[in-house]
């Protein structure tokens, strides 16, 4: 069962499939990553979290620096602590086309 964490900044519940858990919050909260990831058993995460405006991400590199980024590191950072060893951290624009195939075929950890 997929389990979503997002601060729906950017999206939009109605588009989640009704098999999904949303919980409405931020990736950079680093208590609240560690709660989700021990009291649920997740053993694994997709990293899908961020922003690809290119022209606002000129105008505001360290917002996206610190969305794209920082965030990110500190919810692998929670995440791994909690327990978890496997992440994917597909590049955000492809992550919004559609894929010819879901099969990974390179594993690879993080050097946290």
């Amino acid at each position: 069962k997929p389990i979503i964490l997002d601060d729906m900044s950017n999206g939009d519940a109605r588009f989640l499939p009704p098999s999904a858990d949303l919980i409405i919050g931020d990736v950079a909260d680093a208590v609240l990553v560690s709660e989700i990831v021990r009291t649920r058993n997740i053993r694994s995460a997709v990293h899908m979290a961020g922003v690809i405006s290119v022209p606002e991400s000129v105008a505001e590199p360290a917002k996206y620096w610190r969305i794209n980024t920082a965030k990110a590191l500190t919810f692998f950072e929670a995440a791994q602590a909690a327990g978890i060893a496997q992440f994917v951290f597909p590049p955000l624009r492809r992550s919004m086309r559609p894929m010819r195939s879901c099969r990974l075929r390179k594993a690879a950890r993080l050097p946290l």
